[in-house]
């Protein structure tokens, strides 16, 4: 996932004109009740920030752009399916709201999204996410495309074709990902191992 707070240029104008035509929901449940429980359990000093949140079609997975007073969160709009669970969505949007708490810094002279400290905040409030992973990679692989250098998920042009295919269940996810995850695992690793 992307962290493009205070960034400027051609990819935040592309995000503010995709705001304006974004796809509506089509998710079982509410987002933008998941977007405030999650602001008010985990992130209290948000709580005068407005933060909205975005279904859109040309943008990585997901990814967050802090304004002056305002905050957007860009969804992909191949999880806006009646399939994907509520526990996905609460995961995404703690992630992209921890990047307003924990900044990119620094690290061997490489500015990164995801210092160490993001991930271990992420694995004490995010108790489903090894699920979340487990569920997006299990279910929409064929069009995720890890892109580590850039610390992101980008979507390929592909994913019309998943989108609306059956998707295998959280719970049997979870059951796949134990297998695959040994309780050691550190950081954003259980996302590379699906």
């Amino acid at each position: 996932m992307l962290n493009l707070t205070f960034q400027r240029g051609t990819e935040f104008q592309k995000f503010t004109q995709a705001r304006t035509k974004p796809f509506l929901p089509f998710t079982g449940f509410s987002g933008a009740e998941i977007l405030e429980k999650v602001k008010s359990d985990y992130f209290p000093e948000l709580k005068e920030k407005r933060i909205l949140f975005y279904f859109i079609k040309d943008c990585p997975l997901a990814s967050i752009f802090q304004e002056e007073k305002d905050c957007s969160i860009y969804i992909h709009t191949v999880i806006n399916s009646p399939r994907t669970p509520p526990e996905v969505l609460s995961f995404i949007f703690k992630h992209e709201l921890l990047h307003l708490k924990i900044p990119a810094r620094p690290i061997k002279g490489s500015m990164t999204s995801h210092p160490p400290e993001f991930w271990q905040k992420e694995r004490e409030i995010s108790p489903e996410r090894i699920k979340a992973w487990a569920w997006l990679w299990i279910n929409l692989r064929p069009c995720l495309e890890l892109r580590t250098k850039l610390e992101r998920i980008d979507v390929r042009s592909n994913w019309r074709d998943i989108w609306n295919k059956e998707k295998m269940d959280l719970s049997e996810c979870e059951k796949i990902s134990r297998k695959k995850i040994s309780p050691g695992t550190k950081g954003g690793d259980a996302r590379l191992l699906f």
